[in-house]
């Protein structure tokens, strides 16, 4: 599995890493995140990404059951945001650990979609309590 501390990323959104882990070729990444402003956020899971050491990129990966749609979260509010990402099976085994990059985040009236920071990963050996 992978872990990361509950953290504030860029002054913007609470993230809480409920669940991560690889299997095969695929990363997935349950979240909850909170809005820490005063102001609709627009959280577009398609604009998140996935950094490998090595600095290669995964997109959010997209098939049949894959929702599109961008979630507005209130001020104060939060919710669960789930993304997976497709890559190397071989590459994905032996990482140490990755970055979630949160991507596609529109703060208020903001009509793009911005990257605000990132959430690092790391193997750890059992789930985390």
């Amino acid at each position: 599995p992978l872990a990361a501390p509950e953290q504030v990323v860029g002054d913007a959104v609470f993230v809480r890493v409920k669940e991560a882990y690889v299997t095969g070729d695929r990363v997935y990444v349950k979240t909850w995140m909170k809005n820490q402003t005063d102001q609709v956020i627009t959280i577009d899971r398609d604009g998140m990404q996935l950094k490998l050491e090595g600095g290669a990129m995964l997109d959010r990966s997209s098939g049949k059951t894959t929702q599109h749609t961008p979630y507005s979260v209130g001020p104060g509010t939060g919710r669960d945001v789930h993304v997976d990402f497709r890559g190397d099976a071989d590459t994905l085994a032996t990482m140490n650990k990755c970055w979630l990059v949160l991507g596609g985040i529109m703060v208020g009236k903001e009509t793009t979609g911005k990257s605000i920071g990132e959430v690092e990963l790391t193997v750890s050996a059992a789930p985390s309590e």
